[in-house]
């Protein structure tokens, strides 16, 4: 039985939420929303034209929506709520990967959250230097897009994408994730 399990695809026995960093998909683009505002590399007025598809310039790539779907012209806040890859990839575009790789070490993306977990493996952000490293190749605009879009190389666990989420829906804070036994206080809901 335990021969099954360590074959077993799924992973089993390993804490997915500490020791299984993967990409996170469109659940990475409120970071990148933030890194393009905070940066000043767009504001919330900048817009962009979905086509459904873009080819990229650099190796003839074509970058496209989920589904190949056409958003039109759309802003920020309609980027987030359409999850559009086509904004993303334009505005990362526009800001670089580098920059990018600026906001993910001030928020620790680059690393571990601590949590009192010794099987805690660390998350990292896609890098030129992390692409050169791996795959012994160029980065391309296609690689900054992927990223944008929480794809590629992006390697983030789930309690590191909870740390992320909790510090941007907080204003800037990171607070060391710990694991609880019992709490002294009781705690009460106040909607």
């Amino acid at each position: 039985d335990y021969e099954k399990l360590l074959s077993d695809p799924n992973f089993p026995l390993i804490n997915k939420v500490i020791s299984l960093p993967q990409p996170t998909g469109p659940t990475f683009k409120p970071f990148v929303g933030l890194a393009l505002l905070d940066s000043g590399t767009i504001d919330k007025s900048f817009t962009v034209v979905s086509e459904g598809c873009m080819h990229l310039s650099q190796n003839g790539e074509t970058f496209c929506e989920a589904g190949k779907k056409s958003f039109g012209k759309i802003d920020f806040n309609e980027a987030i709520a359409r999850s559009s890859n086509i904004f993303f990839c334009k505005a990362m575009l526009k800001m670089g990967i580098d920059k990018l790789n600026i906001y993910a070490d001030r928020l620790n993306l680059n690393s571990k959250s601590d949590i009192d977990l010794k099987e805690e493996v660390k998350s990292t952000i896609a890098s030129k230097e992390l692409k050169k490293r791996i795959e012994n190749s160029a980065w391309f605009d296609g690689d900054t897009c992927n990223t944008a879009i929480g794809q590629g190389l992006n390697k983030i666990s789930l309690i590191q994408l909870m740390n992320l989420t909790s510090n941007i829906a907080n204003g800037g804070s990171t607070y060391t994730p710990h694991l609880v036994i019992r709490s002294t206080k009781d705690f009460q809901y106040k909607p």
